[in-house]
């Protein structure tokens, strides 16, 4: 059962676009349950994104936008529920902070083109309505998070979105994104069952950098790239929701601070403001089919700020950081599976004694996932 599920997971990554043009449709990601067979990924759903256009070639391009997305998808809570400090991420996949998260997440607004390329929008704004159902199968107690067992909200997200990044074929990519965006979500536009009000800012950007000419004799051999990202997330508000806390915002939204750190527990400093970097030199090998393998080294690094509602770390502050190397087997330009590992760096982080209780830096993990 574990193969088949590895196979069906290969075969929707290939799937997976470059996301250097706007598209009329996109197959946006695979949603995963990593509870099911207790930690290899299974693919349970996905999001796609359509581009109905509006307006002639004439005049600056304008169209209706529409995402859908859903899965049965597993969480975690890092948090007590009783009193919102933080607590140690679950060792095993029976412990109690674990749970089953059914959901469904549905975008519907207008995007417009301000700037044009060869392939579709260069330069664009949107402005969207979105909307989010979450079912956690838990029995947390909702006092400090509302939405501690699932909520249905709604929110307004206007923003700006810029793409040059160029699919170079076997993971190689060149040239830079960057997206801006506000997120409105007031209790006004929530159900009942897991109310929510907040308000978000988010920013973020990614760039690359091949280092030998494209075409060139030893680029279609070992071909090295430089790969940089970076976003900063700030929230507000009374009812900030789990997913604004565990996660960064924007069109497509990123994972928590701790998982784009790597060697800390994911969705462990679900704080009110965060932002992480990421810093990676690549070797991509000769492509072997639809596939190529790679070896790569990292640097990442973030900071955080106000764990929403902790009585003791409301006012918290830290840094995280570490860095290592990896080597991987890319499929398409964006799914990539195999080995890194690496050590957390030493920084100011008050909350290392809860998430990293066992004390060493070194850390190895498995990667099989999609990769910026």
């Amino acid at each position: 059962m574990r193969r088949a599920a590895c196979l069906v997971l290969i075969a929707a990554s290939v799937l997976i676009p470059a996301h250097g043009e706007f598209s009329d449709f996109t197959f946006l990601a695979p949603r995963f349950n990593f509870q099911i067979l207790e930690g290899p990924p299974v693919p349970v759903g996905a999001d796609v994104e359509f581009r109905f256009p509006i307006s002639g070639s004439d005049r600056p391009p304008l169209a209706l936008s529409v995402r859908l997305g859903a899965g049965y998808e597993d969480g975690k809570l890092v948090r007590d529920p009783l009193d919102g400090d933080p607590i140690p991420a679950p060792a095993t996949f029976d412990d109690p902070a674990r749970f089953d998260a059914p959901n469904a997440q549905w975008d519907l607004g207008i995007v417009r083109g301000l700037v044009r390329g060869s392939g579709g929008n260069r330069l664009e704004a949107f402005l969207l309505y979105r909307g989010r159902w979450d079912v956690y199968r838990n029995g947390f107690p909702t006092a400090v998070f509302p939405d501690a067992r699932g909520l249905f909200g709604t929110a307004l997200l206007a923003g700006l979105g810029y793409d040059r990044v160029r699919d170079r074929g076997r993971g190689l990519k060149s040239g830079a994104a960057a997206e801006v965006s506000g997120e409105w979500g007031p209790g006004l536009l929530a159900s009942r069952f897991g109310p929510v009000d907040y308000g978000r800012l988010n920013a973020s950007v990614r760039g690359y950098l091949p280092l030998l000419p494209e075409g060139s004799t030893l680029s279609r051999v070992l071909a090295p790239q430089l790969a940089l990202r970076a976003a900063a997330d700030a929230a507000f508000g009374p009812d900030q929701p789990l997913f604004v806390l565990q996660g960064f915002g924007g069109r497509y939204e990123g994972r928590g601070l701790a998982g784009e750190v790597r060697g800390y527990p994911t969705r462990a400093y679900d704080a009110s403001f965060k932002a992480y970097g990421n810093l990676e030199v690549r070797l991509f090998g000769p492509a072997l089919g639809p596939a190529a393998p790679m070896a790569f080294a990292f640097l990442d690094g973030g900071a955080y700020s106000g764990l929403h509602k902790s009585p003791t770390y409301g006012d918290a502050t830290g840094i995280l950081a570490s860095a290592g190397a990896g080597i991987a087997i890319g499929i398409g330009p964006a799914f990539h599976g195999g080995l890194y590992g690496g050590t957390r760096l030493p920084v100011e982080d008050p909350l290392v004694p809860v998430y990293v209780p066992e004390g060493g830096r070194g850390f190895f993990s498995a990667m099989f996932t999609l990769h910026f």
